[in-house]
């Protein structure tokens, strides 16, 4: 690293010292070495890598070829045909009490009463929904009758008059 040469003058005050900073070489040099580190280290990773397929190739072949020894040994079975006729299955009716049950909740609707809507509720939802279309439709009608006074004004030269002040800005709010 440098050392730093003291200067006389004003532009002592803009130069940096260079002690703290590496030179180009100096950083060069600790990329490359950063460099050998990573392909090191990816070298030793695909060696294993390598090594471990290498196995698992050996593994493979060993088994091919005890399988090809079996099929030449041995020839191959045939599985045992199934039967083809259909299998008869008995159902029993059931006994009376079940059955009275069984015809009491047949008819019940999925839904329990506490979760049915009733006509009360409907009518309910029918007044909301009413009532939120109302107010939509007044919104649409204060929007429309904004954007029609602003026509209007543009139209009659409005927007482009100095406002009312003072007297007459008093005047103006008292006549309206």
């Amino acid at each position: 690293m440098r050392a730093r040469v003291p200067m006389s003058g004003p532009r002592r005050l803009f130069d940096k010292t260079e002690t703290d900073m590496p030179n180009i070489r100096e950083r060069r040099l600790a990329d490359l070495r950063k460099q050998v580190t990573r392909f090191t280290e990816q070298r030793d990773e695909t060696i294993a890598k390598l090594i471990k397929l290498d196995g698992k190739l050996r593994m493979a072949t060993k088994a091919v070829t005890r399988a090809e020894k079996r099929l030449q040994t041995e020839p191959a079975k045939q599985p045992a045909a199934r039967p083809a006729t259909p299998v008869e299955i008995a159902v029993a009716p059931l006994p009376p009490d079940l059955q009275k049950e069984y015809r009491e909740t047949a008819d019940e609707p999925a839904i329990p009463d506490f979760l049915q809507r009733k006509a009360e509720g409907e009518r309910k939802d029918a007044e909301a929904r009413a009532e939120i279309l109302a107010e939509q439709e007044a919104s649409k009608r204060r929007k429309a009758s904004a954007r029609i006074g602003k026509m209007k004004a543009a139209k009659a030269g409005d927007t482009k008059r100095m406002p009312l002040s003072g007297k007459a800005a008093l005047a103006a709010i008292m006549k309206s």
